[in-house]
């Protein structure tokens, strides 16, 4: 099951577990950002991200019991909004 979550924008994103990464060659390759870095772009959109992090609350939503991707949260919605549109 889907346990793990992030929160990312276009350019960054940051895992529950404070891995950042550098979207810039994203889908083909995210580039783990060393802990330590002094871009100062890159320490601002940590800290954006950082903050949306700590309002999440997954324990309170919804879990995905699919094969770990997320893309399988609105199956059942998605099946019946197929049988109304047919």
């Amino acid at each position: 099951m889907a346990r793990n979550w992030y929160a990312a924008d276009a350019h960054y994103k940051l895992t529950q577990d404070g891995k950042f990464y550098d979207l810039s060659d994203a889908p083909f390759a995210e580039k783990l950002i060393p802990a330590d870095t002094k871009d100062p772009q890159a320490i601002a959109a940590k800290e954006k991200l950082a903050a949306v992090l700590s309002r999440l609350n997954p324990a309170a939503g919804h879990m995905d019991d699919g094969d770990g991707t997320g893309r399988h949260a609105n199956k059942k919605m998605n099946k019946r909004a197929k049988k109304t549109n047919e």
